[in-house]
């Protein structure tokens, strides 16, 4: 147990830091699919069932950042210190897979979204091959760069967030809405339960666990920030229906579709794609961060610290699916929307709240 009562020493990430992943990462990954993915079953609901679901997992941050300011050691150390290395391991590989798991989707997602919006006229696997150039050096990178990518990707979040809600703005309606609690509430939370594979934040707060200076308020700072991701995703999600509405099942990638009815594109012609390819950096750093958790995980489980060789092999398993899985998202987000993906989702919501059950182990000095 020595080797678990010192410092990490390394893969440093601060709070500020944190705070910024879990809203500009948090708000790209749910840009493109989600609030469409919401309207099929929910209608003009479709804002209710995004509530439900950040209600829950702002409960499930809240816990995961509860367990953080109990003890300096990382979620790793706290579960060898409580079952011993085997069951630790254990439960460390299913967070790899989680991780993993987490990513296959998005990327499918990117793919798409590559394929349609900047190179429609060219097969999609072609232009977003290069992806995984940067993926595999990305994803063999410390805490410490994770931390000052979300330093870097935050202030082009929000210019480019604005902007989205400014060029759409002339073409709300709030009648698109009413009228309110229309829809059946089975319907509401069909939708939201379909979606709970887009969340896996608690995952990856625990993940961070031990590997950032915990003060004083940090818990009520992690948790507001990730409430505050959560109310400019319903937001987005509302002005999507108002400028949609019953459309809105059949508009794919609605960050793209929000966009179109800026009024100086007449004149000028698409200038909004500086807004989307600049908010596309920050949704790579968002997908590659399921990456880098996964090979942290796999680091900790076999000691094996080669970082770049991790990284090649995950990356090589991702791309061997992504070819397999080309022309094939139906089938894909049918099974992570389906039983399958609730449940297995829906138990990793549920693992920062069993975490406060494990030993703290002494606090470092």
């Amino acid at each position: 147990m020595q080797a678990f009562v010192q410092s990490t020493g390394e893969n440093k990430i601060n709070v500020r830091q944190i705070c910024f992943i879990l809203i500009a990462f948090n708000v790209c990954g749910k840009l493109l699919l989600f609030p469409n993915n919401l309207s099929y079953y929910a209608g003009n609901g479709l804002w209710l069932a995004a509530l439900i679901d950040f209600a829950v997992h702002t409960l499930s941050v809240w816990a995961a950042a509860y367990a953080c300011s109990k003890s300096d050691k990382t979620f790793y150390q706290r579960l060898v210190i409580t079952f011993g290395k085997v069951p630790a391991k254990i439960i460390f590989s299913l967070l790899a897979l989680l991780f993993f798991a987490a990513a296959i989707v998005p990327i499918n997602e990117q793919k798409l979204y590559v394929q349609e919006i900047f190179y429609d006229t060219i097969p999609s696997l072609i232009p977003f091959l290069p992806f995984f150039i940067f993926s595999i050096y990305a994803v063999q990178k410390r805490f410490s760069n994770t931390g000052r990518a979300a330093d870097i990707c935050f202030p082009i979040f929000i210019a480019c967030f604005l902007a989205l809600i400014i060029s759409s703005f002339t073409e709300i309606n709030l009648s698109h809405l009413l009228p309110v609690f229309n829809e059946p509430i089975n319907n509401v939370l069909k939708s939201s339960l379909s979606n709970i594979f887009r969340f896996n934040e608690s995952a990856i707060l625990l993940a961070f666990m031990g590997h950032f200076k915990y003060k004083k308020g940090d818990c009520t700072k992690i948790t507001l920030s990730y409430a505050l991701g959560g109310v400019l995703v319903i937001f987005f999600c509302i002005l999507f229906y108002c400028v949609y509405a019953t459309l809105s099942p059949d508009q794919f990638f609605a960050v793209s579709k929000t966009s179109i009815f800026f009024s100086a594109i007449n004149v000028i012609g698409r200038i909004d794609f500086i807004v989307l390819y600049a908010l596309e950096i920050v949704m790579v750093f968002a997908v590659v961060l399921n990456l880098q958790l996964c090979r942290y995980c796999l680091e900790e489980i076999t000691g094996y610290k080669n970082s770049m060789v991790l990284s090649l092999a995950i990356n090589g398993v991702l791309i061997v699916l992504t070819v397999i899985l080309d022309h094939k998202f139906g089938e894909l987000q049918k099974l992570y929307g389906g039983v399958f993906g609730i449940i297995i989702f829906a138990a990793f919501t549920l693992l920062p709240a069993l975490s406060l059950t494990i030993k703290k182990g002494a606090k470092n000095k």
